[in-house]
């Protein structure tokens, strides 16, 4: 066990409970897993509600599919709001993680994502 993501979208199934720092922690059972991941803060601009509805629905149709969400907790609402939605989904919400695990996120999983309301071109285009 440990307070991050594991590095295999398809060797781990995620089970969270609670780290010392709130967030939460990942144990692995083995399962192939497709795991997306939304890098953003967390804040209302961002929407990521609306994709943790749209995951969870569909991880109950396939539950292979999961989802992790990294990023700054700026909106402490919305924070509660998806600490509440995820317990015992296939959604984890890590927080912010280093540099150097987000880059090996991204080359895991089997999309980066973006969500916005209203924000111009993302900068994850480039």
């Amino acid at each position: 066990e440990r307070c991050e993501s594991s590095s295999s979208h398809e060797t781990t199934r995620a089970q969270a409970d609670t780290c010392p720092s709130g967030r939460a922690r990942v144990s692995h059972t083995r399962a192939k897993r497709h795991v997306f991941l939304l890098p953003a803060s967390i804040r209302q601009v961002k929407d990521p509600l609306f994709l943790v509805e749209a995951f969870i629905a569909w991880s109950k149709e396939d539950p292979t599919v999961a989802l992790r969400i990294i990023g700054n907790p700026l909106d402490a609402k919305i924070v509660a709001r998806l600490d509440a939605m995820t317990k015992g989904t296939a959604v984890e919400f890590l927080g912010l993680v280093s540099r150097a695990n987000v880059m090996r996120m991204m080359r895991d999983c089997v999309a980066v994502l973006n969500t916005s309301k209203s924000e111009g071109q993302c900068g994850s285009i480039l």
